[in-house]
């Protein structure tokens, strides 16, 4: 299963693609505030970084905080457009259920 996910809730916004358990791709922003300017471009690049188009992607996750107001309404808001662009299933997570499952691996 190819998924994209990203985060924004923080200062910095990241994007990795995995297909089961291989990591394909990850980028993230150099610099803090950027989410919203910068997302996009991180999408495009790590989908050309693992050769996949968005057609190719299962699932897309993102993280709905805790974290900035406005890093969260950036990460919802362009998982919704995603999926309506793509027909893809969309998940959130928190930052908490994505560390909870670091600390079990």
């Amino acid at each position: 299963m190819k998924i994209l996910s990203f985060d924004t809730s923080n200062n910095l916004a990241s994007v990795a693609i995995m297909d089961n358990d291989e990591l394909l791709a990850y980028n993230t922003t150099e610099t803090s505030s950027q989410q919203a300017e910068k997302l996009f471009f991180l999408i495009e690049e790590c989908l050309s970084l693992s050769k996949l188009k968005l057609s190719d992607i299962d699932l897309i996750s993102v993280t709905n905080g805790p974290g900035s107001f406005t890093g969260v309404r950036i990460g919802l808001a362009a998982a919704l457009g995603l999926k309506m662009g793509s027909k893809t299933q969309v998940i959130s997570l928190s930052n908490f259920q994505v560390l909870a499952y670091h600390a079990l691996k």
